[in-house]
């Protein structure tokens, strides 16, 4: 879902759209809300869901009247109709434009504009879209029902079918309809602010009242601020209310050390679901940004929450890290390398070269085959015994003077990412075993799948959201229709207005490289997996119940290259073994560092 990255991209895009059509039209930006219930869940027998709610006790209606010849849309009457959506009916009409002014706090979004303030929570798969107001008027023509089995219940949960020339050449093969679940729009003169989410997860509350929401009103000191966020139990976000969220976080340590029903729950557990009446404590981190967090200030995921707090040194290293891993998503850097929109005239196009920095440079073990760890980070954790399979989490430990690097001109190291399935469901580097000690979790041991081989699915990352990803190219089957084929490549330009170098079009050699490039993912990572296995000898999977395993490592399940996933043999990898791949890869990084 997006958390805290992806919620800063949103903010950032939004701010940059304002800024350019402010200079091009002269003008404040200003912006009107457009809701379309015609989208909204409607829930099971057995689950209710509500997309949107709304409080609108202190907005009189008449401040927007509705215009002689208006009629909203037939299904959205229709959904606004029932007692559900009842609240929101005062939004069918058009509303007043106003001021756009947009806020995050932890994994929420908070967008006002005129007499309305929406509060996002994402839910799974919600993301922000911008296009031309041109392009929104031709989307919301192509109305049809959405995928849903149950004919009668897709004829109320409607989808817009996405135009022919918005399908890049050479993406997504498969042949059904592309459809765009809109749910709502901020809709300025020349740019729109879409709230697209395909599987329909996403929910909001919307306050209405009759003075016109004002950038002040959206700010932490404001009466109006906790009010934006308590639908949803939000917390102070780890960006930009950091002072609160370490006081939180003594408070939550506090509560952990007077509650001896808080002992046996690990690490990973209390991050994402501590909360109490004040809202949450761990309000900005979900389930990628904890285990990379956890990764960052290098602790097992299983280890006991208590075991953290209770110990002075250890809970101060670990506030540091979680406030100095979150910092990052603030940098100049983040924003100029990953918080842009495409410069095409195609709002759907999906972000390639964005996507690769992104997954290199802010994602580190979720969903990760492998990551890349500095020196200093590599030995101060081989201090520790992280990488023995053989040593027990915190007992004394001497490293083997050959494993520790040495090479000042060396800047990182390559290592697998586990994957701890079961309860745990986490990822971790992390290799030693867990103590015997209560409280401790542990999981069934296995490689972790890269994100990247998921092919058109939602996975991590601003650019991977389904209605972008579905235009990634399919490259073998550009390299099928472009091989043979004389000539120079067309030159392609930028949409009107939009700064950067145009995309290029991609060559034969460039293609095939792309083509490839899921089977070099595999390979890297199990070539990684054989030298581990050889460095520190290869890895015994730790019993669920995280007790001591008596039984023989052939019996307790070594992970070996029989099982590792999508394993190729030294036969199909040509002349080259995994090993001669490892080596060929080290030389070639020492050549580069």
């Amino acid at each position: 879902m997006p958390e805290a990255p992806e919620d800063e991209v949103f903010l950032e895009v939004i701010e940059k759209t304002k800024h350019e059509d402010e200079r091009c039209l002269k003008e404040p930006f200003q912006a009107s809300l457009q809701i379309f219930p015609s989208a909204f869940a409607e829930g099971t027998p057995k689950r209710d869901y509500t997309t949107a709610t709304a409080d609108c006790s202190l907005f009189d209606p008449s401040l927007e009247p509705i215009p002689e010849a208006y009629s909203p849309r037939r299904w959205d009457a229709t959904k606004a109709a029932t007692s559900k959506y009842a609240p929101i009916r005062h939004l069918l009409r058009p509303t007043t434009p106003g001021s756009l002014h947009a806020v995050i706090r932890g994994k929420l979004m908070a967008i006002a504009c005129g007499h309305h303030c929406m509060t996002i929570h994402w839910g799974l798969e919600a993301q922000l879209i911008v296009v031309t107001v041109e392009q929104l008027q031709e989307l919301i023509t192509c109305d049809t029902p959405g995928p849903n089995l149950d004919r009668k219940k897709a004829q109320r949960l409607r989808s817009f079918r996405v135009p022919e020339h918005f399908r890049e050449l050479h993406s997504n093969p498969s042949t059904k309809d592309r459809l765009l679940t809109v749910m709502a729009a901020f809709v300025g003169v020349k740019h729109a602010f879409l709230i697209v989410d395909h599987s329909r997860l996403v929910r909001f509350h919307i306050q209405s009242r009759n003075e016109v929401w004002t950038a002040e009103d959206l700010s932490p000191n404001s009466k109006t601020w906790e009010g934006l966020w308590s639908c949803f139990n939000g917390g102070p976000d780890w960006l930009y209310e950091l002072p609160q969220a370490l006081q939180e976080l003594d408070r939550w340590r506090q509560l952990n050390l007077d509650d001896s029903s808080c002992h046996g729950i690990s690490i990973l557990q209390a991050m994402s679901t501590a909360d109490d009446a004040e809202g949450r404590f761990f309000a900005s981190f979900g389930r990628r940004t904890i285990n990379d967090a956890l990764h960052h200030v290098e602790l097992h995921p299983g280890m006991p929450a208590a075991e953290i707090c209770a110990d002075d040194t250890l809970y101060e290293a670990f506030k540091a890290g979680l406030a100095e891993y979150m910092q990052q998503f603030r940098s100049a850097k983040f924003r100029r390398l990953v918080c842009n929109r495409p410069n095409t005239s195609n709002p759907f196009t999906f972000q390639a070269s964005l996507d690769a920095r992104y997954s290199a440079t802010y994602m580190t073990v979720f969903r990760k085959a492998t990551v890349r760890i500095s020196i200093p980070k590599y030995n101060r954790m081989l201090s520790l015994g992280l990488f023995d399979p053989e040593h027990t989490i915190g007992e004394p430990y001497i490293a083997k003077p050959e494993h520790i690097v040495t090479d000042l001109d060396r800047q990182y190291i390559e290592a697998p990412v586990l994957h701890l399935t079961d309860s745990l469901d986490t990822y971790t580097i992390i290799r030693a075993k867990i103590p015997t000690r209560p409280g401790w979790a542990a999981g069934t041991v296995k490689p972790a799948k890269d994100h990247r081989l998921d092919g058109y699915k939602t996975t991590i990352g601003p650019a991977n959201f389904m209605a972008t990803k579905s235009n990634k190219l399919n490259a073998s089957a550009a390299l099928e229709a472009v091989k043979g084929k004389p000539g120079r490549k067309p030159k392609v330009k930028n949409a009107p207005g939009m700064a950067g170098r145009p995309r290029k079009i991609p060559t034969v050699a460039a293609l095939e490289k792309l083509a490839q490039s899921e089977e070099r993912i595999q390979q890297r990572a199990d070539a990684t997996w054989e030298r581990w296995d050889k460095r520190f000898g290869p890895l015994i999977c730790p019993p669920a119940s995280g007790k001591e395993n008596a039984a023989a490592p052939e019996e307790a399940g070594t992970i070996s290259s029989r099982t590792r996933s999508n394993k190729r043999s030294s036969e199909d990898a040509g002349s080259l073994s995994l090993i001669d791949v490892s080596n060929i890869l080290s030389s070639k990084r020492r050549r580069t560092n």
